[in-house]
């Protein structure tokens, strides 16, 4: 009896800990670059590609993604973990002006230099190896970062 209560609770235990999702700190950034806000960011990333879809803005449909609260609006980027293609999307109120989005190696090596287009940005990693990259946004004088790990 007491070996099928250990094998419960271990199965239990086991269960518990696959829905448990990873996490990272995420930081805001003033126009000066001083930090003002820290932040915890649950990584929990699946996309749904549709293989059918033509531009590269239709193909990625986020089930679950990195959200980032900032006042009247909220960023998602997904998928996190990636093998390719991720997208940063943009909800709530639109900004007035393009944003900037970076994207650095783990070495912090400038790879890709892109500006927002409306409320979905895709960003293409596909040629570069796995690993860790820092995908960063500026955006009306405040800096937004997320890691993306790359499979």
């Amino acid at each position: 009896m007491k070996t099928y209560k250990t094998i419960t609770l271990t199965l239990l235990l086991m269960l518990a800990s696959i829905g448990l999702r990873a996490q990272t700190i995420g930081y805001e950034y003033d126009a000066s670059g001083n930090r003002i806000k820290r932040y915890v960011v649950t990584l929990a990333a699946k996309a749904k590609l549709v293989a059918d879809s033509t531009s590269a803005e239709e193909s990625l449909k986020p089930e679950e993604g990195v959200m980032q609260e900032a006042g009247e609006r909220s960023f998602v980027v997904y998928p996190n973990p990636t093998r390719g293609q991720i997208a940063l999307e943009i909800k709530g109120s639109q900004p007035k002006q393009a944003g900037k989005l970076l994207l650095y190696s783990g070495t912090g090596t400038l790879l890709q230099n892109l500006s927002t287009r409306g409320s979905l940005t895709p960003v293409d990693l596909t040629r570069y190896p796995a690993g860790n990259y820092l995908l960063v946004l500026v955006l009306e004088d405040k800096k937004y970062n997320w890691t993306i790990i790359k499979e």
